[in-house]
């Protein structure tokens, strides 16, 4: 198989996810009884024994094999609160990219924070909304905005302005925006 098919064969399944994931959500929006999907990757149970806190700021989850930021980009953990503080910040997708490498260089332990694929973002999103309006555990991850959040996915365009999948923690789901939109971002790495 040629580079070129190759690449478009892994936007397809990309676009088939985030298929996935967007008609998930809608069903559970549009009242749907819950049921757990069948799709491993999304919207999975966010029970105790699938993450592990590191004491540190960071969650690893055990499934996927991977730790996340507890906080989105520009606020702090608060390990005595158990919370997040400030604002979280809006970047484009460069500004996005351009903070991930700063983290890393400033990073005392580890220099391999990147965006999360899709398939991660939607793994850690609950399938309905909390009662402070988010689709995400408040407890795993205080302080995550309703909005929309950057993945490293990016969306078949064909030869137009790239577009890049974004995951809301809010009622919206999944969208496909350009580069240049302002959209929150946490962070994700390989390990524990």
């Amino acid at each position: 198989m040629s580079m070129a098919a190759s690449c478009r064969l892994l936007q397809w399944k990309q676009v088939a996810l985030g298929l996935g994931v967007f008609l998930s959500l809608a069903g559970a929006q549009a009242g749907a009884q819950h049921k757990p999907p069948e799709m491993g990757l999304v919207a999975v149970s966010m029970n105790e024994n699938r993450f592990v806190d590191n004491a540190d700021g960071t969650l690893t989850d055990r499934n996927a094999q991977i730790t996340w930021k507890r906080c989105s980009l520009g606020q702090q953990w608060d390990e005595v609160l158990s919370r997040c503080k400030g604002q979280a910040l809006a970047l484009s997708l460069d500004q996005a990219r351009e903070a991930v490498q700063q983290i890393n260089q400033v990073e005392p332990f580890h220099q391999d924070w990147r965006l999360p694929s899709l398939t991660e973002l939607a793994r850690i999103a609950s399938s309905s909304l909390n009662p402070d309006g988010v689709r995400i555990s408040q407890e795993n991850f205080p302080g995550t905005p309703a909005s929309f959040f950057w993945t490293n996915s990016a969306k078949a365009s064909g030869g137009y302005e790239p577009l890049w999948y974004a995951m809301s923690f809010g009622q919206e789901g999944l969208r496909a925006v350009p580069a240049d939109s302002k959209l929150f971002v946490r962070l994700v790495r390989y390990g524990n």
